[in-house]
């Protein structure tokens, strides 16, 4: 039990900063650019409420990533072996 829990919450640290660095670097700061010069919409006044929603998002999904590694590895197949 306690390599299961170790592994899945090394995937949640891993999923949250694999994550977060894609979608702040590669994803929300060019979709804050683009939206500003192609529509005209200036989303930067809410940028921290969306940054937070997006967050959120990407907790969850370490949450889910974490819950099926230690699924898996709590059924004997330990990610570490």
């Amino acid at each position: 039990m306690g390599d299961a829990v170790l592994n899945g919450l090394l995937a949640f640290l891993i999923i949250l900063v694999v994550v977060w660095s894609l979608w702040y670097f590669l994803i929300f700061e060019n979709f804050m650019e683009v939206t500003l010069a192609v529509y005209g919409w200036d989303f930067y006044p809410v940028e921290d409420q969306l940054w937070w929603m997006v967050v959120g998002w990407i907790i969850l999904a370490g949450f889910s990533g974490a819950l099926k590694v230690y699924d898996y590895s709590r059924r004997g197949n330990s990610v570490s072996n």
